[in-house]
């Protein structure tokens, strides 16, 4: 693999694994603005899925910088992340509520990043 695919293969992990180490922290730690937010999304008293949900992205973010480990977590995180996102639309419906796209957009992220860690194995 080429220096520059190696940079840019280890920013995106990094970036990524900031991203859902932070997130999955703060769900982890239950924050306030976590625990409405999982309110808004239907779950209500539920907070083992906030658990889960922040635990699977501690540690996805973290096997994302490992590099034998980092397409797995990259799938892993995408594919739990784009669950969560149906099932919040089918709990709550259209139109979308706000917090919504923090879910959208790093289950993108995750599922780009999987396609450019594919694509850089080659």
């Amino acid at each position: 693999m080429s220096a520059w695919k190696k940079v840019v293969l280890w920013g995106v992990s990094l970036i990524l694994a900031v991203m859902f180490v932070l997130q999955g922290g703060a769900k982890l730690i239950s924050t306030d603005y976590m625990d409405s937010m999982f309110i808004t999304f239907g779950y209500g008293d539920a907070k083992w899925v906030q658990y889960l949900i922040g635990t699977i992205e501690v540690v996805g973010g973290i096997a994302l910088l490992i590099p034998r480990l980092r397409a797995q977590a990259a799938m892993l995180l995408g594919v739990t992340l784009i669950l969560l996102m149906f099932d919040v639309l089918r709990r709550v419906g259209l139109p979308i509520p706000g917090p919504i796209r923090e879910i959208v957009l790093p289950a993108i992220l995750s599922v780009l990043a999987l396609g450019l860690l594919t694509w850089f194995s080659f």
